[in-house]
């Protein structure tokens, strides 16, 4: 009779609807080029300072230079916030939200961008822009990929087995060498 009764309650508390669901990320977006010096500092700058992001926010890169796809996409997004024909197609350009900055005059423009996704993230009426220009250009264009990468895809941090293992080599040849040393010293 026991085990019947903790299956139910097992039963129940599986079936039951929980309060903790899986929220979508506020997502920062960094339109960048590649030969762009501004757009390398300010990416450098965001991986430098990883551990200040919300773990609700998301810093996602569009690389324009090189990949047509994510130049119409930034293009797309440019003008659909109403940015001048002259600025249309220049980075960096950041945008959380529908919150835009183009520009990067230093941290206090990341700080910035990242203040307002902090705002985002308990919102209920945050709008992805990037999205609705992604299907806007898909509309128009079937078939367009674009291709993003968040700031940990730019910059993989190696994985533990690595580091452990390039670390006990790196041992091994400082003990090898210390015991040369030690072993060839005269008598």
């Amino acid at each position: 009779m026991k085990k019947y009764i903790l299956l139910l309650l097992l039963a129940m508390a599986l079936l039951m609807p929980s309060n903790s669901y899986a929220k979508e990320k506020v997502k920062i977006y960094l339109f960048r080029g590649s030969t762009c010096g501004y757009c390398e500092e300010a990416v450098n700058y965001i991986n430098e300072h990883q551990d200040e992001i919300d773990k609700n926010i998301e810093v996602v890169t569009f690389e324009v230079f090189e990949n047509d796809n994510n130049y119409k996409l930034l293009k797309k997004v440019q003008q659909n916030v109403g940015l001048s024909e002259d600025n249309v197609g220049k980075v960096p350009f950041f945008v959380v939200g529908t919150k835009y900055n183009l520009g990067y005059n230093g941290p206090e423009t990341f700080k910035s961008i990242l203040n307002s996704a902090k705002e985002y993230i308990d919102d209920s009426e945050y709008e992805d822009i990037i999205e609705k220009a992604k299907d806007e250009l898909l509309k128009e264009t079937s078939g367009l990929k674009f291709k993003g990468l968040t700031i940990e895809e730019l910059f993989p941090k190696p994985s533990k087995v690595v580091t452990i293992v390039v670390y006990s080599i790196f041992g091994v040849i400082v003990l090898g060498f210390g015991g040369m040393i030690l072993f060839s010293r005269k008598r």
